[in-house]
């Protein structure tokens, strides 16, 4: 259930979190106590919160009773303008072709028989090499090329949003944990731990546990997996979102641990 609009006053804020608290005006039962707002219903706004923003927004009732500030703004601050590209592609020029010269013709029947032979030359040696002593490295132990690609790639998006101070960014990978901190039980609950990508970046998880299962058997140098939003700060960010969203609204992160999903 979704509330008319109503303002209030950000009382505190957590920027490393992504996350922070309203002091709601006007004399019904919401004012009776502070609200909760997510980063993630600001990123619209061309800066971050400061305590102290007097803020509108809605109040959204969630089926375990819980309510958050959602469709919220700043007041006096403006909204992120968005470029529009709306050009149509130009058309390739087609050009005509010239009459294909007999020399040329000769010349790309040169490079093709050299590129057989090329390959040829290569099959050759393969076969034979492949014909001598076992390698001890057999090919389970070779590295997948593929995920190792996938995984760069990623890494290059968060590094790019850490350069940019981008939030708001749905990103994807794996990374290593090398530090287990403690449940940050202050409003909504959330296990955190610091994962160290391929990169060398490091990343702040903030797993909200009272809407995924927390990760028990989690240990410095565990290899986790993760999907989920990223949020700016000065350190190398922070990951939420690795759950589902009970509104099915926002979409969904996971965490994936000795192979197992958390979300």
């Amino acid at each position: 259930m979704i509330s008319p609009i109503c303002k209030g006053t950000l009382v505190r804020w957590k920027d490393d979190k992504g996350y922070g608290f309203i002091a709601v005006e006007g004399g019904d039962t919401t004012s009776s106590q502070e609200l909760f707002i997510h980063a993630q219903t600001l990123r619209h706004m061309s800066r971050r919160p400061q305590v102290g923003d007097r803020l509108f927004f809605q109040i959204e009732t969630q089926a375990n009773g819980k309510r958050a500030a959602v469709n919220a703004r700043i007041d006096g601050v403006t909204v992120k303008q968005v470029a529009h590209h709306n050009v149509p592609p130009k058309r390739p020029i087609k050009r005509k072709r010239k009459a294909d010269s007999p020399l040329m013709g000769i010349m790309l029947r040169i490079v093709i028989m050299m590129l057989l032979l090329a390959l040829g030359s290569q099959l050759y040696q393969g076969f034979w090499l492949g014909a001598g002593e076992p390698s001890q490295t057999t090919s389970s132990a070779l590295p997948d090329t593929r995920q190792v690609d996938v995984e760069t790639n990623a890494d290059r998006v968060i590094a790019r949003a850490f350069e940019l101070q981008q939030s708001g960014v749905m990103v994807q990978s794996q990374g290593w944990v090398s530090k287990l901190l403690a449940d940050d039980n202050d409003g909504s609950r959330h296990q955190k731990f610091i994962l160290r990508l391929s990169s060398g970046q490091t990343l702040l998880v903030a797993h909200n546990i009272d809407l995924a299962p927390r990760i028990d058997s989690l240990n410095v140098g565990d290899q986790v997996s993760f999907a989920g939003q990223y949020e700016w700060n000065n350190r190398g960010g922070v990951l939420h979102w690795t759950h589902l969203d009970p509104n099915g609204r926002h979409q969904g992160g996971w965490l994936k641990h000795n192979g197992r999903i958390y979300q």
